[in-house]
C-alpha cells in the first residue's frame, strides 16, 4: 500500500517518495524495506532516538513528533519523512488504513472496567462459541481466535498497530465476532480510536491505576471514552451495557 493511502485522514504530510508500505512498526529492530516506523515516546526511551537505526535497517518511511535531525533527510534520500505533532491518533488511523479497518468486518464487543473484564470476556467468548460462532479474543491472558492463540498478551489492549493487525487476522479467519478487553490505559492513550464497536460494556469503577491517571475523575473519563467510541461507530444496532450497581454508571 502506498504511503499516501496509509496516511489518509491522519492530518499529516510527508516529504520524499510515496513509498510502498508493507508493515507498520514502532520497534526499530524490526525495520526493513517497506516498514513505516513510528517513533513513539516510551516510559524509558523515546523512539525519536532510534529513527536513524530504523533508516539504516531500510525503513521506507519514518514518523516523528519531533523535528528530524539536521542532514538526516539528505543522508537517506530514498526514505519518506512524516511529521505528526500527535503520534497516537496518527498511528491509530494509519494502522486502521493499512489493515483495511478490520473492526468493520467483525461484530465487536468491548469491555472496560476496573474489575471483571477478563471474567466477562471469557464468559462471553464461551457463550458465543456454544452458539456456533468462532470468536476472536483480545485480552489480558492471550489473543486468540476460535481457541487458537495468535499472540501472547503483553498489554491487555495492544498498541494500535498490533490491535489492528490482530483484528485483521480474526477477520481473515472468518471469526465474524470478537471480544475485546479495553483497558483505561488504552483508552487514554488512543489505542482504540479507530476501532468500531457494536457493543460497549462497563463493569465497575474502583480505586486503581491512579499512578497513571493521577486522580479518580481522570480514570473515570478514560473509562467513559469507550461509549464515545461506540456512539461514533458506524455500526447498526449498537448497544451499551452498564453495571447499574456501580455508582458512576448513570453518568
Amino acid at each position: 500500500m502506498k504511503l499516501s493511502l496509509v496516511l489518509q485522514k491522519t492530518g499529516t504530510g510527508f516529504t520524499g517518495p510515496d513509498a510502498e508500505i508493507s508493515s507498520v512498526i514502532n520497534d526499530s529492530r524490526l525495520a526493513a524495506p517497506g516498514a513505516l516506523f513510528f517513533a513513539l515516546p516510551g516510559a524509558r526511551t523515546n523512539g525519536a532516538g532510534f529513527i536513524r537505526q530504523a533508516l539504516e535497517k531500510g525503513a521506507s518511511a519514518v514518523v516523528s513528533a519531533e523535528e528530524f535531525a539536521p542532514g538526516l533527510q539528505d543522508a537517506f534520500p530514498g526514505a519518506a519523512f512524516v511529521n505528526a505533532p500527535d503520534l497516537a491518533p496518527a498511528l491509530s488511523r494509519a494502522a486502521a488504513n493499512f489493515y483495511g479497518h478490520p473492526s468493520k468486518k467483525l461484530r465487536l464487543f468491548g469491555i472496560t472496567g476496573t474489575k471483571g473484564k477478563t471474567t466477562t470476556a471469557y464468559l462471553l467468548e464461551n457463550i458465543l462459541r456454544l452458539g456456533g460462532a468462532r470468536p476472536g479474543m483480545i485480552g489480558t491472558i492471550a489473543h486468540r481466535v476460535d481457541g487458537r492463540v495468535l499472540a501472547s498478551a503483553v498489554n491487555t489492549t495492544p498498541l494500535a498497530h498490533h490491535l489492528q493487525e490482530l483484528l485483521s487476522k480474526m477477520a481473515a479467519a472468518d471469526a465474524l465476532t470478537a471480544v475485546m478487553e479495553v483497558s483505561s490505559h488504552a483508552l487514554a492513550l488512543g489505542r482504540a480510536e479507530d476501532v468500531e464497536f457494536d457493543v460497549a460494556a462497563f463493569t465497575n469503577l474502583q480505586r486503581d491505576h491512579l499512578d497513571f491517571h493521577k486522580d479518580r475523575e481522570s480514570y473515570f473519563r478514560a473509562k467513559a471514552r469507550i461509549f464515545e467510541l461506540l456512539e461514533r461507530s458506524s455500526k447498526k444496532d449498537k448497544c451499551a451495557v452498564l453495571n447499574a450497581d456501580d455508582e458512576r454508571a448513570p453518568e
